[in-house]
């Protein structure tokens, strides 16, 4: 499920992975949307988590997130998300994190914050800036 058609599978030469990676953007992504866009209807593959399972460089993971951003909301057969992949692999608010988690939201209808809190962004890396940016002036509860 991960290993992108044998993409990550085949090899576990380092200098082979290095091509992969210089090639990534003009070979790599075009020949993918061709096997997505000739998948099936309803049909996708856990792209970015399969990423995140075989430590690609950040920058492949950010091209690949901003060539098909709408892969943020398909799940992988354990029903988990790209962010919550993110993460597990503690990706950097800076790093990422905040354009997953902000495209994620709107896929997701909520807030930001609610899927800071949901899949367990850490407060430093990023929950607390999210809430400092939102519309919520003060939290009260009240025990009755």
């Amino acid at each position: 499920e991960y290993g992108i058609g044998g993409l990550f599978t085949s090899t576990s030469s380092q200098e082979v992975r290095d091509r992969i990676y210089h090639n990534w953007d003009n070979i790599v992504l075009p020949a993918l949307e061709q096997v997505i866009m000739a998948l099936p209807h309803g049909q996708q593959l856990p792209i970015l988590q399969s990423l995140f399972v075989n430590k690609a460089p950040l920058r492949i993971i950010k091209s690949t997130f901003y060539r098909f951003a709408s892969s943020i909301n398909t799940t992988d057969s354990f029903g988990m998300y790209p962010i919550d992949f993110a993460v597990r692999h503690k990706l950097g608010w800076e790093d990422g994190m905040k354009e997953i988690a902000e495209t994620f939201a709107p896929a997701q209808q909520t807030t930001t914050f609610h899927v800071c809190i949901k899949h367990g962004i850490q407060w430093e890396n990023g929950t607390k800036e999210v809430l400092r940016g939102s519309d919520v002036d003060i939290v009260e509860r009240e025990d009755v």
